[in-house]
């Protein structure tokens, strides 16, 4: 397992393990690890954990812990595959629903990072700017900013980035005081740049394949150099109409005016807005100014995630029926074998509570053993998943996994009750 661990939690794209194996290998070798791991686990190391405390004497001769402790040393042991197929199905099913729950709970997330605008056109004619402003209800703000889309010479970018070995990338311009306009209204923190200095906005940036900005230089084709001091994973204009965004000073935007094409933009943000005013807007803008909507673009995305989650949550429920059905059946078998071992103890005047204590010690740890490694087993999946994404999925992966225990653990309440109805039905018939 810990193999199986250990090359799950490499770099997909970065481990030399994964480039020397290829992807089909690793995977399999992670699959195979982590399965012939789990049943090696309950075969042999949750059977020695029991052994150890069976010689707890002081512990073992209270109440029928010696009869607990021996049925469960014989049942994981003889159960080791069965439990292993229960571990690995809640493991399959914790990751495949927390993964796409995570991409379902982080879509707005996404739309908001890359829509900070409720809506952003490039301004191209005033007329159209009247139609547009005839259509929209009250907003928080509405703003027209100047920008400038300047090609750049950025070879000394490339040294980080085996991914794009183009040498001339277009930038858009905007100076510090457009920034921290738009900072203040969208509750973002203002920012200083220094003269001849800048920030890069890169909402896709990965450290693993974005270039290294800090103190890099880039220039103008006229030979102009601005050095990033910094760059940030957050933007002030739509990434879909603007692009990557570079800020610079006052001063130094003035002197690039020469440098690049001169662009206006209007942005507007709402406190709420539907996809029908998107709809009514995008139809008064040509398609050349590059309208971007968050309403609309949430819309698209939730619709892509949503049939994923629909599909993943009823499969999810499938595995759940499935994996609570098969301890169900087994712990039901054992439970008709046992009625003469209960029924003896009823004669020698062991209480029904007693009894009832050590059927649900007894069924607890069948149930809740497999699924505490599958939950292991899914967070290490859905760790290396989050990694490979670079998305933050703690918070809905835990939504996701106490769901799933809480529903799996109705299945231990109903099996515990079958059980004890079974034993206490036999103790009244055989007296």
């Amino acid at each position: 397992m810990v193999i199986g661990y250990w090359l799950a939690m490499q770099d997909l794209f970065t481990s030399k393990v994964w480039e020397k194996a290829g992807f089909l290998m690793t995977a399999l070798t992670i699959l195979t690890t982590v399965i012939a791991g789990t049943f090696l686990l309950f075969h042999s190391v949750t059977g020695f954990v029991l052994a150890m405390i069976k010689k707890n004497e002081k512990w073992l001769w209270k109440g029928l812990h010696l009869m607990t402790i021996s049925q469960l040393l014989y049942r994981i042991r003889g159960n080791a595959r069965t439990l292993t197929v229960i571990a690995v199905l809640s493991a399959t099913t914790v990751t495949a629903g927390g993964a796409v729950y995570g991409l379902y709970y982080n879509a707005n997330d996404q739309v908001m990072t890359a829509d900070p605008n409720t809506f952003m056109y490039q301004q191209t004619d005033e007329k159209i700017d009247q139609q547009v402003s005839a259509v929209l209800p009250d907003t928080m703000y509405d703003k027209n900013i100047v920008a400038l889309s300047v090609p750049f010479n950025t070879k000394e970018l490339n040294t980080a980035s085996a991914f794009d070995s183009s040498e001339k990338r277009i930038y858009t311009v905007i100076d510090e005081k457009t920034y921290n306009e738009l900072a203040e209204v969208q509750g973002k923190e203002a920012l200083l740049v220094n003269d001849d200095n800048a920030v890069i906005l890169d909402i896709g940036y990965d450290k693993r394949f974005s270039p290294k900005y800090k103190d890099k230089t880039i220039k103008t084709e006229n030979s102009k150099e601005i050095t990033f001091q910094s760059y940030k994973t957050q933007t002030v204009l739509n990434a879909g109409t603007a692009g990557i965004t570079v800020v610079v000073s006052n001063d130094q935007f003035k002197a690039l005016q020469t440098e690049g094409e001169h662009l206006n933009y209007r942005v507007i943000g709402m406190d709420q807005a539907s996809t029908d005013l998107s709809e009514k807007i995008a139809k008064q803008i040509p398609e050349e100014a590059l309208f971007s909507s968050a309403p609309k673009d949430f819309q698209t995305s939730i619709e892509g995630v949503g049939s994923l989650l629909f599909i993943g949550s009823f499969l999810g429920l499938v595995f759940l029926a499935a994996t609570g059905s098969i301890i169900y059946f087994k712990v039901l078998t054992e439970a008709e074998e046992d009625k003469s071992q209960y029924n003896m103890l009823h004669k020698m005047g062991v209480n029904a509570k007693e009894m009832r204590k050590s059927i649900a010690s007894q069924v607890f740890v069948i149930f809740f053993v497999p699924l505490a490694v599958g939950l292991l087993h899914s967070a290490i999946a859905l760790k290396a998943f989050s990694g490979l994404l670079m998305m933050d999925l703690a918070k809905p992966v835990l939504i996701w996994m106490i769901a799933y225990t809480v529903i799996y653990g109705l299945y231990y309440i109903l099996t515990v009750a079958s059980y004890n109805r079974i034993i206490t039905q036999n103790n009244k018939t055989e007296g």
